[in-house]
Order: C-alpha cells, then structure tokens, then sequence
C-alpha cells in the first residue's frame, strides 16, 4: 500500500463532504482523460494525413497541427498522472497549507536577504514524482519534443528568485491544488551555476542535474501530508533524502546555515 492509498483508507471512514467530493473528483478525471485522449487522437490522425499528403513540414498548418497534437498529449498525460494523487481533503491539512502561503516567502526573504542568489522551482506533487525519479529539472520542450508548456525554451526551466518567491508558491506548486483532492506541491530549492545569473531577468536556469551536479540541490519542501512519500522517492533514485524538509524544517535549517554556499553558521 503506497501513501496515497494509506492517507485514502485514514480519510473514507469520514462519510463527509470531504470524501463525497474525492469520489467526484475521481470521476470528473475519468471523464477528462477519455476526452484529451480523444482530441490528442484527433490530432494525431490529422497530423498523419498531412505527412501522407507530403505538406511542408515547415508549414504553419503542419506547425499548428504538431502543436495542437503535442498539447493534447501533454495534457493527456498529466491528467493520468494526477489521477495517482487524487485523495479525500483534510480540513487541517488544507489550513497547514493557507498558513505557509501566508508567511513562508515573507520568513525565508527575511532570512536570505533581497540580494540572495537562491532559485525556486515550484510544481505539482505529480510531476515532481517525475523530477525527482528522473534526478533533473528541464524545460518541457526537452521532454515532450519540443513542446514549450511555460515560458522556458529548451536547456531553461522557470525559477523565480527570493522576490518573486511568493509567486511561485502562489501559482506553481499547486498550493490550491485541494480543489481537485490533491496534496499540495513541491518546491525545489536550488543554487545557480554559471549562467544562470544572466537567466534571473527571465526568471529561468539551465536545465539542472542533481546526479551531476548534486550542489545545486538544496532543498526538497513538502507539506507534513507528503513528507515520506518525498524522502521514499529520493531514496529510490539514489538522492539525498536529508535534504527533504516541510516548509517550517526548512525555515529553521535557513536560520542555522549559509546555503548559499552550504556551509554552518
């Protein structure tokens, strides 16, 4: 039994509106799955008959076509992949989540200092499922053939900095993510290398590998509802799971350490 499936079989007894809107949820992401894999199937015969017909792959019908085919893909996948995580709401763990938002950019900006060069990458907790088993972040144009989700072009991903920090938790990690029954998301707490300060106007990095460049990582932040669940996915791709923190781990493990460089205070 995986941690969604434990936290589902803490949460049916409550007969609640909580669990009435899970069994709603799961049944509104069938539906959606059935119909993004119809259009993406749509596209993709559309696109099929264009190469048969030998239209110039250059041409803005056959760019429009791919594109369309790419984005029905992209969206077909990640309906599949957030159906994993669909659970019964916790009204504690909702409230833990409206109080980080609140005061977590504001305590960690006070901390590092407007002129800090640490990065933030927020996402949903299903794609950082992917992040984590993959050990990298990357721009969805590397991923799903060029398929630009974002602002990021291929070799840059988005990473806000301490300024624009609240943006980030706001938009990107999915704190709102309660009203389709799912945890919370994940943010990832990153050191720059060379290049990226040039990125920071942009709000993007080059793409990073924790294998290859495992300095880069500094932190992995969850709410407590899916803390194990991160510090198992680390562990399973060979990851250091001490650098798994809740978001008030995290403000302590600031106060203590110079991460900008890694080092004790």
């Amino acid at each position: 039994m995986n941690f969604i499936q434990k936290i589902i079989e803490k949460r049916k007894y409550k007969k609640g509106p909580e669990y009435l809107e899970y069994l709603s949820m799961l049944d509104l992401n069938k539906v959606d799955i059935a119909r993004v894999l119809g259009y993406y199937e749509d596209a993709t015969k559309k696109l099929s008959k264009l190469l048969d017909v030998g239209v110039d792959k250059e041409s803005k019908e056959f760019l429009d076509t791919k594109e369309t085919m790419q984005r029905w893909y992209y969206t077909y996948n990640e309906n599949v992949k957030m159906r994993e995580f669909i659970r019964p709401n916790s009204k504690e763990e909702i409230e833990d989540r409206d109080r980080i938002a609140e005061t977590f950019g504001k305590e960690l900006k006070s901390i590092l200092g407007e002129e800090s060069n640490i990065r933030f990458h927020g996402t949903p907790i299903y794609f950082a499922k992917e992040i984590i088993e993959s050990g990298k972040i990357c721009s969805s144009a590397d991923i799903y053939d060029g398929y630009i989700k974002s602002t990021d072009i291929s070799g840059e991903f988005s990473a806000s900095d301490i300024n624009s920090i609240d943006r980030t938790i706001n938009f990107f990690t999915d704190f709102g993510s309660y009203r389709r029954c799912l945890p919370c998301g994940v943010l990832f707490v990153l050191r720059e290398k060379e290049g990226d300060k040039e990125l920071r106007s942009s709000a993007n990095m080059q793409n990073v590998s924790f294998f290859n460049n495992p300095e880069q990582l500094v932190g992995v932040l969850g709410t407590r509802e899916v803390k194990s669940m991160l510090i198992e996915w680390m562990n399973k791709s060979g990851l250091d799971s001490n650098k798994v923190f809740t978001y008030d781990e995290f403000i302590e493990y600031a106060k203590t350490n110079n991460i900008e460089n890694g080092k004790t205070l």
